[in-house]
């Protein structure tokens, strides 16, 4: 089923005639009708998949309770673990019933992946992950996730920061990425006349209240709010670049993450690395070398690490090299060979 409509909402082309982008889902829609769609098609799908087919899979995804269901049996299953849908779970701020609801799913959807893995090949973006899910196979792999080629390296003019400072943050935007705490740390850093121009960008989830309608109606009247902009999904490519190079740091105060590509990002535009010392961020990134680790997601903390980045030009001119030295190292040529070379070993395709 190639895809000939919706397509603008896809961020990547393929030049391959062997690669084909297949619509069996719909891109975007909510996770029951996905599960209901998914049980009348994955099967045929699945079906329809040569002896010489991998179906790498990108999980966590609910869709894996269907793919388990279907297929527990076929040894061509490969599953990249980006995340962990049981990790702050606590965050949710939904109704009771819908809380319930989500941590059921969120479990037997964990339970599905373990299934799945169970003395499998399997590869993570992160450490922590490779860790958790590494006592039910013995074939797992770490391998970093980027979205960076050739092309998406910047170099910075060796100015010094703008006046009123301008910080980023890209992602989802949630109370699980510790927007909350940032934001009041930029209050704490405002009450001592220092000025942050802080930029949200990415989905905002929804949450009751979600997290921009908490940081409104809380700072509601303060002045600091007006350096607060929360600019919602930005698109991939030259919107996003023009954010990171108008930008003097970026900011990822995560409670938990495999290893965001983002940082890949920031680090390929030449801007100083904030982030919270969770998940592979400690086992891939230096501290104080290649990037500034928040020890503990509370406000004070992100803001002495802002002060840090204001206070310590030197050392942060060398964390940016050894940032950019790095993304270097791990762009999207890189980590596609390690991919297929870890098909071809398991999988002798």
């Amino acid at each position: 089923f190639p895809v000939t409509i919706g397509m603008e909402v896809v961020d990547c082309n393929t030049k391959l005639e062997s690669c084909i982008i297949v619509k069996i889902l719909g891109l975007h829609d909510k996770t029951p009708n996905r599960l209901i769609k998914a049980f009348f098609y994955i099967n045929n799908f699945l079906s329809s998949l040569g002896d010489n087919s991998i179906l790498l899979i990108r999980a966590p995804t609910p869709l894996v309770i269907p793919i388990w269901l279907y297929s527990y049996k076929r040894n061509n299953i490969l599953l990249y673990l980006v995340g962990d849908y049981t990790r702050n779970i606590s965050d949710l701020r939904f109704s009771f019933t819908k809380n319930l609801l989500i941590k059921l799913l969120a479990y037997y959807v964990d339970g599905c992946i373990k299934r799945l893995i169970y003395k499998r090949p399997f590869i993570t973006n992160s450490q922590q992950l490779f860790d958790k899910y590494s006592r039910y196979s013995n074939k797992g792999k770490v391998i970093k996730s980027s979205t960076l080629t050739e092309f998406s390296f910047f170099k910075k003019d060796s100015k010094p920061f703008h006046q009123t400072l301008k910080g980023l943050f890209v992602g989802r935007v949630d109370y699980s990425k510790g927007i909350a705490e940032l934001v009041e740390a930029v209050k704490i850093l405002y009450a001592q006349n220092i000025i942050i121009e802080l930029t949200l960008a990415g989905p905002i989830l929804r949450n009751n209240p979600d997290v921009k309608t908490f940081v409104v109606e809380k700072y509601l009247g303060q002045d600091f709010l007006k350096n607060i902009r929360f600019v919602g999904e930005v698109s991939f490519g030259e919107e996003l670049n023009d954010l990171y190079r108008s930008s003097d740091f970026f900011i990822i105060p995560s409670k938990s993450e495999g290893f965001p590509r983002v940082i890949w990002e920031a680090f390929a535009n030449d801007l100083p690395v904030i982030c919270s010392k969770v998940g592979s961020i400690p086992h891939f990134l230096r501290d104080g070398m290649d990037a500034i680790f928040i020890n503990h997601v509370t406000p004070e903390e992100i803001a002495k690490s802002i002060l840090y980045v204001i206070n310590n030009p030197d050392t942060v001119s060398k964390i940016i090299n050894n940032g950019k030295k790095l993304a270097l190292e791990n762009t999207v040529e890189n980590q596609v060979k390690l991919i297929y070379n870890f098909i071809e070993l398991n999988f002798g395709k």
